[in-house]
């Protein structure tokens, strides 16, 4: 353990692996985009899209451009002279009034009537009782008749409970004062029905839409009854993961949902959701930047000292490295840094958990070493005398001054160690090769290194004579390139070792070669054989059974007598009888030589015939039996 305290390293990577917190936030990028995607909302004309486009553009807290604000007040003017509005229409023009105090129209007293119709109306839905109820509040109006409102919809839940039914009714009972205590007790009905999935994300069924009205609609309903939230901190951070994976959303409804929901948690402190995690490119040499905000990307506020590093644990051995450790802050509020120890930290993973005031994250972390090859030895060697064989010492990164010569009766050798940088330690390398490049043919071959055993070097034995084949089967001219590198190693290596002159003799010839190019042949599909068939006398014999039904037939006829002297001759006997002979035939020769698509296409002929014709058989014997 304390051997391994002695190495440091130059560079680490990190990669985020959350644990219990947030998996990712609403990046700058984001709002840019959504901002473009609501003024397109309110471009289009649509008052749908002008309601979500106005209502998303106050949620990020970006202006309505005045460009637009004149298209925008004719659409609500135009809207709200309609003598045949509707309910929805007033809410969605009223949410823009409420939102764009330059539009100075103002909702005639006429139009009372359709709040009083749809409040008092039995027959009204939950949506147009929410309709109503968000218009009135925002034209700053009280909502009448609380009571009879809360009684009605309680009486409309019992037969029409949907998730969507609960989040209206959320939104209207914050309107109703005292009178909408009652949808307390349905909150924690609604929240059981969220699903999960991979154990990470919250959302209820039907998407984004349902989950942030549902949400929203709760949040309001407690702010308004003054009561704390029941959502948990689990289930605030796993609907935090579903709303910040939807954030690709591509319509102004979507976008205004989903921000309005994320703002639900963000904008109250009691669950405020954060999102831990690594800020750049991931790549740095003393400390790593660690990322701390809510999932809007705001600053937490939290106290300068108050993000720290509980523990770094080595996962390969369970060693820990660090403990109780402040990240420093930086110029910006969201960013802090954590301070390597340096002098503890031996390659490999390491587990980081980060707190951030109430918050807690897990990091797993990549130590990334910088080593470099020592001690490299390169020589060729008879192969009865390997143990006696005379090396080229060669520091990295020179090459050869000469190329070496080898035969088929010797051996390429090369020895190295490859050690940290810093700390001149031996290091342990997953990826080691000879790289041999014909210097005519451009062809190349690898060659694998072989640690050697008891010692902290790595070995490369070339026998030339049994390779002779893969080397090309003649004398040639190789480069020799030394490639090195592993997941923890930050540099990896290419080093030019220098030439080696091959000269064969004696030995196979047969090359390896690498396959042609170009198209490469046809391939055929090869139908199963089909399977031995049973003896003859066994298929005659089930032959029989299957044509006995019809040899019957024939002899009870020809015991009994046939009464052909109804038999008319007229058009539709002779087609009827035609047809279902022929609907014989046809089922003869299939059994014989047709298959089922040329047994269809004849049978669908023959039916017809035999179906009409029948039905004129059938109908004049009715008419001969009534005259």
């Amino acid at each position: 353990m304390l051997k391994s305290f002695l190495l440091f390293f130059t560079l680490v990577v990190i990669t985020i692996s959350v644990e219990s917190s947030v998996t990712g936030y609403i990046r700058p990028l984001d709002i840019q985009r959504f901002e473009k995607v609501l003024i397109d909302g309110i471009s289009s004309g649509n008052l749908v899209n002008i309601h979500y486009g106005v209502r998303g553009l106050s949620l990020i807290k970006k202006p309505v451009p005045d460009s637009l604000i004149n298209g925008l007040c004719d659409v609500i003017r135009k809207t709200l002279l309609d003598s045949k509005i509707k309910i929805e229409q007033i809410y969605y023009a009223s949410s823009v009034l409420a939102q764009t105090p330059r539009c100075k129209h103002i909702l005639k007293d006429e139009k009372d009537k359709v709040f009083t119709d749809v409040l008092t109306n039995e027959a009204s839905t939950i949506p147009e009782l929410y309709y109503a109820t968000e218009s009135l509040s925002n034209l700053g109006r009280a909502v009448p008749g609380s009571t009879k409102i809360a009684q009605s919809i309680q009486t409309k839940l019992k037969t029409e409970d949907t998730l969507l039914n609960l989040g209206y009714t959320f939104h209207i009972a914050s309107r109703l004062g005292a009178a909408g205590k009652f949808a307390l007790d349905r909150v924690e009905e609604a929240l059981v029905q969220a699903d999960e999935v991979d154990g990470k994300f919250l959302q209820f069924e039907g998407g984004l839409s349902v989950t942030s009205i549902v949400l929203v609609g709760i949040n309001k309903l407690h702010a308004a009854q003054k009561v704390p939230s029941i959502i948990t901190k689990e289930q605030v951070e796993k609907f935090s993961n579903y709303l910040v994976s939807r954030r690709t959303v591509q319509t102004p409804k979507g976008v205004s949902l989903l921000i309005e929901a994320i703002r639900t948690f963000t904008d109250n402190p009691q669950v405020s959701p954060a999102s831990i995690g690594l800020a750049g490119s991931g790549q740095v040499t003393a400390a790593v930047a660690v990322r701390v905000c809510d999932i809007l990307g705001n600053n937490l506020a939290l106290p300068a000292d108050s993000v720290i590093a509980q523990s770094a644990t080595r996962l390969g051995d369970d060693v820990v490295v660090l403990a109780k450790q402040k990240l420093v802050a930086t110029s910006n509020p969201i960013i802090y840094n954590l301070e390597l120890p340096r002098d503890r930290m031996a390659a490999g993973l390491y587990k980081v958990v980060i707190s951030a005031g109430a918050h807690t994250a897990s990091l797993t972390v990549t130590a990334l070493a910088k080593g470099t090859v020592s001690s490299l030895e390169i020589g060729v060697a008879d192969t009865d005398q390997l143990s006696a064989a005379r090396l080229t010492k060669l520091a990295y990164p020179n090459k050869l001054s000469t190329a070496l010569e080898g035969d088929s009766q010797q051996v390429l050798l090369i020895k190295f160690a490859f050690v940290d940088v810093s700390t001149k330690k031996p290091l342990k390398i997953q990826q080691a090769f000879l790289k041999l490049t014909c210097l005519t043919t451009k062809r190349e071959i690898l060659f694998v290194a072989e640690s050697e055993p008891g010692t902290n070097l790595y070995v490369i034995t070339l026998d030339i004579g049994n390779k002779a084949a893969l080397l090309g089967g003649a004398s040639s001219s190789f480069s020799l390139s030394l490639i090195l590198g592993d997941t923890v190693l930050s540099n990896p290596i290419i080093w030019n070792l220098g030439e080696l002159n091959v000269k064969l003799t004696g030995v196979s010839t047969e090359v390896i070669s690498s396959p042609p190019r170009g198209p490469k042949p046809e391939i055929h599909h090869l139908f199963r054989e089909p399977e031995r068939r049973p003896p003859q006398t066994v298929s005659m014999f089930f032959t029989g059974l299957a044509i006995a039904p019809i040899l019957l037939l024939f002899a009870l006829w020809i015991k009994l007598g046939i009464n052909v002297s109804h038999f008319r001759l007229s058009l539709g006997a002779i087609g009827f009888y035609s047809g279902l002979a022929g609907i014989f035939i046809l089922y003869s020769i299939f059994w014989l030589n047709l298959n089922m698509f040329q047994t269809s296409r004849w049978l669908l002929l023959l039916g017809a015939i035999a179906f009409l014709s029948g039905h004129r058989l059938l109908k004049s014997i009715a008419e001969k039996r009534k005259h």
